[in-house]
């Protein structure tokens, strides 16, 4: 459940600590107090995406943390599935907008992505709106909310991986099959850019090779100077001078001294290797400046030549040798492909044939699967719109299987209605008035949300259009659902707000020219004049404030 909301700079609300409680909490205050706001904080944490309109005037950023705890066994396993660790049945899910439109999620204080707040949200809360109604014109949000019912989420996973692979498969097989014409202007291509490639004979590592190169040629006089006289100190022929000259010198009087001192000789030998490897480095130097005896300016212009020609093979297929040797593999790999394109097609389509056998075994095992849910869910659903005065009222789940795989299955779910006895079951949208469709989607909530394992389900005026009995009604269904989650509405109907077991009301003041909005628990008569003042008229009477302590005392009964 929503334990708690704290709310910083966001619209009218300069800061606000809102405690929730479980089971029925209603909301109600004026229009503009600021009721809509509290939805858009919420609608934050839930992940959607920030508008920079919402900051306070004046302040640089805005913020929201909900605090949520005592969640279900199905909401933990969700978040640990995401590697969110719930300690004690809690979890915190932060999220803060700056006025310059950046915005910054964090979940139990480590930093998270919307998309990761989106999810997690999922396992936490659900909100439903007015604008809510406009989902039941989405053939979509038919099969969503019926599989969500049925318990197909793992199986309609699976169904999509295969759909998907099924897909891709055909895409590929169809990429070969193209006509003639473009087929051969594709070999066309192909044939020119290997031969462009390959008649440079690129080698991996070559271009900076050259470049090296290149830089030595560009240094030739440099090399040599430094090259002569590193080779003259360490082994210049006829100088008494040179490196390996004199360790050879020393070497002869360590052998002479060994006659004496017979650790002598064993470094006379060391002085031989020395200057053995002398010789060797010499032999290394010099080799630096054997490539620079030839015509150097004609070698750099060789090497420059051949740097361009690459340039462009890099400006055409690739930022780097390496990146165009991949691109003529990749080209000689299609061109394989077109070549034995009716052998890959026949290849494709066995596999084709397979994938979709696969899918249309999860398609079907779904369809018998919503098909028996259907039955069952529209049968509560008429139910519930019944008892919401809705009398006489047909309700049914179409499920007709299709010609072709979708990418939910087989199926095309629709809600079908009838309202009025002897009419014949119609699309909803086309002939329910917004009373009707907020009670339709009412129904359908208090049935699907039976399944859906959310511990908090927020309603935002599910009651607009309606009233008298009727409203009465919904606000003992919304109280029937809070006895199994916790449920918030916001309200202006006095006959819901009655029945909630915590009462929260919203209130603006002005204060130095500035709005602020404020969130307090009503009880006694204080709860007594707000749903006074919901039932109407500029001054409340005592006829209405009798009628309210009736609403109150009336709950316990209903």
């Amino acid at each position: 459940m929503l334990k708690g909301l704290h709310i910083e700079n966001i619209a009218v609300i300069s800061q606000a600590e809102i405690d929730f409680s479980s089971g029925f909490c209603v909301m109600t205050g004026q229009t503009g107090a600021g009721k809509s706001v509290i939805v858009d904080s919420i609608m934050l944490i839930c992940g959607v995406k920030g508008d920079r309109e919402l900051v306070r005037s004046g302040e640089s950023s805005a913020s929201v943390t909900a605090h949520f705890c005592d969640l279900t066994e199905g909401a933990i396993q969700g978040l640990l599935q995401m590697g969110i660790a719930c300690d004690e049945g809690e979890v915190v899910l932060q999220r803060t907008l700056g006025a310059d439109g950046k915005s910054q999620a964090r979940i139990n204080g480590k930093a998270a992505t919307l998309g990761m707040l989106r999810q997690a949200s999922t396992y936490l809360i659900s909100i439903h709106g007015q604008d809510d109604n406009r989902l039941l014109a989405d053939l979509r949000y038919h099969t969503d909310m019926l599989d969500a019912y049925a318990g197909l989420d793992a199986l309609r996973a699976e169904y999509g991986a295969a759909y998907d692979e099924w897909r891709s498969l055909c895409e590929k097989r169809d990429a070969l099959t193209r006509d003639a014409g473009e087929r051969l202007r594709t070999i066309e291509m192909l044939n020119y850019q290997i031969a462009d490639i390959a008649a440079l004979k690129l080698k991996a590592g070559e271009e900076e090779l050259l470049i090296e190169k290149r830089n030595k040629l560009q240094n030739t006089e440099k090399v040599q100077k430094q090259v002569k006289f590193s080779t003259k100190v360490l082994t210049g022929a006829g100088s008494n001078g040179a490196v390996s000259y004199m360790l050879e010198r020393c070497a002869a009087s360590m052998n002479a001294l060994a006659a004496y001192v017979p650790d002598a000789a064993e470094v006379g030998e060391e002085l031989i290797d020395l200057s053995y490897r002398v010789r060797d480095l010499s032999d290394r130097i010099e080799g630096y400046a054997e490539d620079l005896d030839d015509d150097p300016v004609a070698m750099l212009d060789k090497i420059e030549d051949r740097l361009e020609a690459i340039s462009k093979l890099k400006r055409k297929y690739g930022g780097s040798v390496e990146a165009v040797l991949e691109f003529l593999e990749n080209a000689k790999s299609r061109l394989d492909e077109i070549e034995h394109s009716d052998v890959l097609s026949e290849q494709y389509d066995a596999e084709i044939a397979k994938q979709h056998a696969r899918a249309l075994a999860l398609a079907m095992q779904m369809s018998e699967m919503r098909t028996k849910a259907a039955a069952d869910a529209a049968e509560q659903i008429a139910g519930q719109l019944s008892y919401l005065d809705m009398a006489g009222v047909r309700f049914r789940i179409a499920v007709t299987k299709e010609r072709e795989l979708n990418p939910v299955g087989i199926d095309r779910v629709e809600f079908m209605i009838a309202t009025n006895p002897g009419e014949p079951l119609s699309s909803m949208i086309r002939i329910a008035s917004g009373g009707e469709l907020s009670r339709i989607m009412l129904a359908i909530k208090c049935v699907m949300n039976q399944k859906d394992g959310v511990p908090t389900t927020i309603f935002d005026e599910v009651d607009t259009g309606i009233s008298g009995k009727t409203s009465r009604k919904i606000g003992i269904r919304l109280a029937d659902m809070a006895k199994n989650r916790q449920i918030i509405c916001i309200t202006h109907s006095a006959q819901v707000a009655s029945l909630g077991e915590q009462h929260l009301h919203i209130s603006k003041q002005e204060r130095g020219g500035r709005a602020f909005t404020s969130v307090d628990a009503l009880e006694g008569e204080a709860r007594v004049c707000e749903i006074a003042r919901i039932l109407g008229g500029i001054h409340i009477t005592e006829a209405q404030m009798q009628a309210a302590r009736d609403m109150l005392c009336a709950k316990d009964r209903e």
